[in-house]
C-alpha cells in the first residue's frame, strides 16, 4: 500500500467521523432548537406561527390570535433607542408562549409562575408569559418593559446583562418600569400615600417582596425620574451609559455623574416624596 494512499484513507476516515460527530450534534440540537431553550434562534417553531416584522419577530400559538399590541414592536423599539439613547440594532425575537409548561420549557432555569417576561441576557429574545391573560394585564406595558432590558443588554456583556439586574434592579427595573409606562404595580397616588408605611429608602437599598414588590418597582422607577429632574438630563443618560457597561463600578459611577453619593441622594429622594417636592411625569 503506497503512503500516498494511507494518507487519503486518514483523511477521508476523518472527514467521516467528523460529519458523523456533525450530524448527531444536529439531531441532538434539533429538539432543542424547536422545543426547548433554543427556540428564539430555531427556523422552526412547532404549533407557533410568526409574525415578521421589520426590526423584530414575534412567534405565537398558531391557534390563537395574536393581540394587537405586538403590531407596534417596531415603533417601540425607536421610541425605546430614544429614551436610553441607545441603538438597538439587533433584531429581536419575542415569544408569546402558549401555556406554563411552553414557558419552563423555553426556560428551564425559572421556576415558578411569578414571571410575566422574560429578556435573555444576549438582547435578542424576550419570553412574554400567560401571566399577562391570567391577570388580565396590559401586553403594551410588559412588552415595552421587556424591550428596555433587551436594549440595555445589547450594549452590555452577557455576563453583566446577567448578574446586574439582580444587584441594581433599582437601576434596570427601574428603567424598564419608567419606559414601559406601567400601571400594573400601583397607582402614583397610591405610591405616595404608602411611602410613609412602607419606606422607600428600604425599597431602593433592599427592596419589599410579595404583594409590597409592586412599591418597590414604583420607587425605583421615581428615583431614577427624581434624578433626572434634579440632575439633568443628560448626566442621568450619561451615567445610565457608562453603569451599564460597567455595573461593578455602579457607586463609583453614580457619584462622579451626580456628585453626590448614591445613599445620601436616596435619602433626598425620600424626603421628597414625603414632604410631597416630587412630581413623577408621566
Amino acid at each position: 500500500m503506497s503512503a500516498g494512499y494511507v494518507v487519503c484513507d486518514v483523511r477521508r476516515r476523518r472527514l467521516i467521523i467528523l460529519l458523523s460527530a456533525l450530524g448527531i450534534l444536529l439531531v441532538g440540537a434539533g429538539p432543542l432548537m424547536a422545543y426547548g431553550p433554543l427556540v428564539p434562534w430555531s427556523p422552526i417553531h412547532p404549533g407557533y406561527s410568526e409574525l415578521q416584522l421589520e426590526r423584530a419577530r414575534v412567534l405565537y400559538p398558531s391557534e390563537r390570535a395574536l393581540p394587537d399590541a405586538y403590531r407596534h414592536i417596531d415603533q417601540w423599539i425607536a421610541e425605546g433607542e430614544a429614551f436610553h439613547s441607545l441603538h438597538g440594532g439587533t433584531r429581536i425575537t419575542i415569544v408569546l408562549c402558549r401555556d406554563w409548561s411552553d414557558f419552563h420549557r423555553f426556560a428551564p432555569w425559572i421556576t415558578g409562575r411569578n414571571v410575566a417576561g422574560l429578556s435573555l441576557a444576549t438582547g435578542d429574545a424576550i419570553y412574554i408569559t400567560p401571566k399577562i391573560d391570567e391577570r388580565q394585564l396590559d401586553h403594551g406595558e410588559f412588552v415595552r418593559h421587556e424591550l428596555s432590558h433587551s436594549i440595555l443588554a445589547q450594549h452590555a456583556s452577557v455576563y453583566s446583562a446577567y448578574t446586574a439586574t439582580k444587584r441594581y434592579p433599582w437601576f434596570h427595573e427601574g428603567l424598564a418600569v419608567w419606559f414601559g409606562r406601567q400601571r400594573a404595580y400601583m397607582s402614583q397616588a397610591e405610591f405616595f400615600e404608602r411611602a410613609p408605611m412602607l419606606g422607600v429608602s428600604d425599597a431602593l437599598r433592599g427592596g419589599h417582596h410579595g404583594l409590597e414588590m409592586r412599591f418597590s418597582y414604583i420607587a425605583w422607577r421615581d428615583f431614577l425620574d427624581y434624578l433626572d429632574q434634579t440632575y439633568g438630563h443628560d448626566r442621568l443618560v450619561a451615567f445610565v451609559h457608562k453603569a451599564n457597561e460597567q455595573p461593578d463600578e455602579m457607586f463609583t459611577l453614580f457619584r462622579s455623574a451626580f456628585l453626590v453619593s448614591w445613599d445620601e441622594a436616596v435619602n433626598q429622594f425620600e424626603a421628597a416624596v414625603l414632604m410631597h417636592s416630587f412630581t413623577p411625569r408621566p
